[in-house]
């Protein structure tokens, strides 16, 4: 199933925009430069975005890589708050009734900065405009520096300062409305219009303060008006669009070499190309080399390690990455609670410097406090499992992801994938080897559920297929990139004979000569594992799955959407 090319007519690219496969300049060109040319590694490459969501869109549909989720949303609960990016094009009322916008959901992507990143903006409604400057006359508007800001910015074209801009000011000619009837934040043909085809005779440079934020989550900051050529007048409005730095898409391509090839290609985030792009960029050649470790490296511990070079050096964060230096001082020191560098990497693919609202005592407001360090735990081991995920789809496992077979869902507008065939292939795999076979099935459902390439549903009706025919084969699947706790003493060190886990994801088994005892999870989309023991689970907020075992258990589920398996004894499950 090959990528479908554009003809003119039918554009293939997916716009989260309006949930379909759409054409889109920037996206046309990512696919273009991708160094893999079949559809199913595109979605691939399409899942290592941090907005890529399994449960509301399953492989390109829906609400696909629309809202924070996964890796993104801990690194900002981590923060106690966020201050949405806000934008400021002035905004033209173009059919009498007011300025209108849209939301972030439905605007497009726009470079504001002209940095060669378009990021995801709420915008003006179709029926309304933008005042931009065509200044060389090319009927595009490239980025920000051709949009008009703000009302400030207006009266400095008023050459006569007469308060209004109209034809006896140089600026008059070169002023276009920008009518995005698309918003895909792309001055398509015939979207610019000049000030004589609006209708408009003059534009007043006086404005009113305003400061409210309207239905959309767009900030309307100041109003004043215009006047038409038959007298009348309408409305001009500064509006502060909302963004979301960390859903951009790289405006500038490179084209790749031939040796990239076959090279894993990963989605970046903010002010970050793509893995290929950016190494592309980079003339010490230590990207790709560390690329092409990963491609050799034969065991998970190397993989593992490989990865966090490639973050650390993909985002710039360090030039000869070693991981843990954030913690032993230097230029990436952030405090004694958590790793600088990763720090760093999680805030050069989200776009936004990490601030606490309640630092500790002597300590900068850039530094994590213990609690907050909880959360960045969590926020960079799932943005690691989505990046290694990837790494291993399009390399390790490349010929297990190429059995997935994608069928268009015309009901649901997605690609639904089928993984029957690796599910044959893995069950053939542990028939002939258990050993590696289970190697190979922890990988897969490892990388799988980084990826989020399964909805939950699907993701539990794969496992019960290798539960009947192994029973121990359901750890195996369960824990792939979770901490394992199965011992006493490890978690949060609380002792016999009781199980502990942490505030984050983990996994934990209770120990099975302990006697009687508690399994907590604590927070986090933990894995809880019983004996034949008579035990208390506990989980008091996240997603689990909660499996007891042999004896008579009770489990206290807390808030989240949890999934108890009862095993084999009599299992009573209470709401915490």
């Amino acid at each position: 199933m090959e990528f479908p090319e554009y003809d003119g007519e039918e554009p293939p690219i997916f716009n989260p925009r309006n949930h379909s496969w759409e054409w889109h300049k920037y996206w046309q060109e990512m696919m273009e430069k991708l160094p893999v040319h079949s559809l199913k590694m595109k979605l691939i490459f399409m899942m290592t975005n941090c907005f890529w969501d399994s449960e509301s869109s399953s492989c390109g549909g829906n609400d696909a890589i629309r809202k924070p989720c996964g890796p993104l949303q801990p690194f900002r609960d981590a923060m106690e708050r966020y201050w949405p990016r806000k934008r400021d094009p002035l905004a033209i009322d173009l059919d009498g009734d007011g300025v209108e916008t849209i939301s972030l959901d439905q605007g497009g992507w726009f470079d504001y900065q002209g940095d060669g990143f378009a990021e995801k903006t709420g915008w003006a409604h179709p029926d309304d405009g933008m005042l931009a400057v065509d200044y060389n006359y090319d009927n595009i508007i490239e980025d920000g520096k051709e949009l008009v800001l703000d009302f400030e910015q207006l009266a400095t074209y008023d050459d006569n300062s007469d308060g209004i801009i109209n034809s006896s000011d140089s600026i008059f000619r070169k002023l276009r409305v920008w009518q995005d009837y698309d918003s895909n934040g792309y001055s398509d043909e015939g979207e610019l219009l000049t000030l004589e085809t609006v209708g408009i005779e003059s534009i007043s440079i006086e404005s009113t303060s305003d400061q409210f934020v309207d239905e959309n989550g767009n900030t309307r900051v100041a109003s004043g008006f215009y006047t038409m050529a038959d007298g009348t007048q309408r409305e001009i409005a500064q509006y502060g669009f909302q963004t979301e730095p960390a859903n951009t898409l790289p405006t500038e391509w490179l084209e790749l070499p031939e040796e990239y090839a076959d090279l894993p290609e990963l989605w970046g985030g903010a002010q970050v190309n793509t893995l290929l792009q950016t190494a592309l960029r980079q003339d010490d050649g230590v990207l790709i080399d560390l690329v092409e470790q990963f491609k050799l490296a034969d065991n998970t511990n190397d993989r593992r390690s490989l990865v966090d070079q490639i973050l650390a050096k993909w985002s710039g964060i360090v030039d000869n990455p070693t991981m843990g230096d954030g913690y032993t001082g230097g230029e990436n020191y952030r405090g004694p609670h958590f790793d600088g560098v990763k720090l760093g990497i999680l805030e050069a693919f989200f776009g936004q410097q990490f601030r606490t609202s309640h630092p500790e005592a002597s300590m900068p407001e850039s530094w994590p406090t213990a609690q907050a360090a909880i959360k960045l735990e969590e926020s960079y081991r799932l943005f690691f499992e989505r990046m290694y995920g990837g790494l291993m789809a399009q390399t390790h496992l490349k010929d297990l992801y190429d059995m997935i077979e994608f069928a268009w869902d015309e009901n649901t507008n997605t690609y639904r994938p089928d993984p029957s065939q690796v599910l044959a292939t893995l069950h053939e795999a542990l028939a002939n080897d258990p050993e590696e076979g289970k190697k190979l099935l922890s990988e897969f459902a490892r990388t799988a559920n980084g990826l989020g390439m399964f909805d939950k549903a699907s993701c539990l009706l794969c496992r019960e297929t290798f539960i009947e025919l192994d029973p121990d084969l359901a750890w195996v699947i369960d824990t792939g990139g979770l901490p394992v706790y199965d011992q006493l003493g490890q978690g949060d060190g609380r002792y016999y004979p009781h199980m502990w886990g942490t505030w984050n994801s983990d996994a934990v088994q209770g120990h099975p000569t302990a006697g009687d005892g508690y399994i907590n999870g604590l927070t986090g989309d933990d894995v809880l594992y019983g004996t034949d023991r008579n035990e208390k689970f506990f989980q008091e907020s996240g997603d689990a799955l909660i499996v007891a075992g042999g004896g008579n258990d009770r489990v206290y589920a807390g808030q989240g959407d949890d999934i108890i398996d009862g095993g084999a004894g009599n299992a009573c499950a209470l709401a915490a």
